[in-house]
């Protein structure tokens, strides 16, 4: 006797978040960019490269036009400590962030 044929459900394969199109904020908790800030620091010693400090140091954008393709461009980041950061921020044009 004949028998229509079930239909097979497709098991979808989960999508790797692309870090271009997280939000900035998100992005900096994604696993890319964990990998990405641990190669920066271990480039520069986790030292910050404008005043030589060890303490509180982050990974900063020289601008944000490789966002998500930072391991490809590793050179667009530099290490800074958080004073020097915020004295980064608030000397650059408005226009550099997102």
């Amino acid at each position: 006797m004949w028998q229509p044929k079930r239909k097979r459900k497709r098991k979808r394969k989960k999508k790797i978040c692309d870090p271009k199109n997280l939000p900035y904020q998100e992005f900096l908790l994604s696993p890319y960019w964990q990998i990405v800030r641990a190669k920066v620091l271990e480039r520069d010693k986790n030292t910050c490269q404008e005043c030589g400090s060890t303490r509180r140091v982050v990974p900063h954008h020289y601008h944000y036009a490789y966002k998500g393709r930072e391991l490809e461009h590793l050179d667009c980041l530099i290490t800074l400590c958080k004073d020097c950061h915020t004295k980064k921020h608030s000397t650059e044009p408005r226009w550099i962030g997102f």
